[in-house]
């Protein structure tokens, strides 16, 4: 349970490094399509598992 809070926090903070006004204009918009990409299957994959209590 703990690594997945971890990935759950580590996610948001991903995404909303994503859109920090500093950030968003060194990062090529391919490359930001591709990790909110990545960003949103983990958030729907950790919603989906929100009960699980064993690591899977």
């Amino acid at each position: 349970m703990e690594a997945k809070n971890a990935l759950e926090n580590y996610t948001y903070s991903l995404r909303n490094s994503l859109n920090d006004e500093k950030l968003k204009e060194k990062i090529p918009e391919a490359d930001k399509k591709v990790v909110d990409d990545k960003v949103t299957e983990v958030i729907q994959w950790l919603d989906a598992h929100q009960s699980s209590e064993k690591e899977e």
